[in-house]
């Protein structure tokens, strides 16, 4: 198992953190799983082999050959054959809406056939022979739908960034008042450009700063963490680790797995 990371170009940076890879050698396991975590990170998934990344191991459910994929909300697998290579891009948060005029939250937890909304794209991605071409492929697409909508909700990408910076610990109502609407307001603007709730949005961004604390071993006790990132109590950070996470913060190793959002700093960046 492979896993890259390459920088988007310039013009592009303010709307994608990140392209990847993800490839197996020919003697992995069959439909080597790889676990997922809640990452506050959304993004495009595509197939350069024939080889199908499956959401079950027996290789059923498999998923589109190009595939736009929403907010987690939880933990998950992903199971992908041997000799196969994944090609994907990771979005800023509040990314979806303005390019593919797709409501966030309708995508939430759901992998969608982006062929359905990006006609063509397959059909040239096909056609490419290395994974850096794709990336020139993805580039182009994107360049184009921005001209075409380049049109960004700034007051949600700034209340993205300000969750950020605070670790998910900011209160909610400090967001809306400060752009001077309801709470009811900004929660619907917020979930049809995040796909989550402020506050379910904040929980996965303290998540991360927690979990980029274990994965340094930045730490004496595990109550150490919980009260650097503004949990109420030890039981508290590892209710919500386990949530996220799908195990204990005890039993957790830093692995491939979390490919799709690897980087603490890339995966909240805005």
């Amino acid at each position: 198992m492979k896993y890259r990371e390459f920088a988007p170009p310039a013009d592009l940076q303010h709307i994608v953190h990140f392209y990847w890879t993800l490839s197996t050698d020919n003697t992995a396991p069959a439909f080597s799983p790889f676990q997922t975590i809640a990452n506050g990170c959304t993004g495009l998934i595509y197939h350069h082999t024939n080889n199908k990344l499956a959401f079950a191991e027996d290789g059923t459910n498999k998923l589109p050959r190009l595939f736009l994929y929403g907010q987690f909300t939880s933990h998950g697998a992903l199971y992908m054959s041997p000799g196969a290579q994944i090609i994907g891009i990771t979005f800023h948060p509040h990314i979806l809406k303005m390019l593919f005029g797709l409501d966030a939250n309708e995508v939430t937890d759901q992998a969608i056939d982006a062929d359905l909304i990006t006609p063509g794209l397959v059909n040239k991605l096909q056609q490419a022979e290395t994974a850096e071409q794709c990336f020139q492929l993805f580039s182009t697409f994107l360049r184009q739908h921005i001209r075409q909508k380049e049109s960004s909700n700034f007051a949600i990408a700034h209340s993205i960034d300000r969750i950020i910076q605070s670790g998910g610990n900011i209160p909610t109502h400090k967001l809306y008042k400060s752009l001077n609407i309801s709470e009811r307001q900004f929660e619907r603007r917020f979930k049809q450009n995040v796909g989550l709730t402020p506050k379910f949005f904040s929980r996965v961004i303290r998540f991360k700063y927690a979990l980029n604390q274990v994965r340094n071993n930045n730490y004496q006790l595990l109550s150490d963490i919980a009260f650097d990132n503004g949990y109420a109590d030890q039981s508290h950070f590892t209710r919500e680790f386990k949530e996220f996470a799908g195990l204990k913060p005890s039993g957790y190793r830093s692995r491939e797995a979390t490919f799709l959002c690897q980087k603490l700093e890339q995966a909240v960046a805005v």
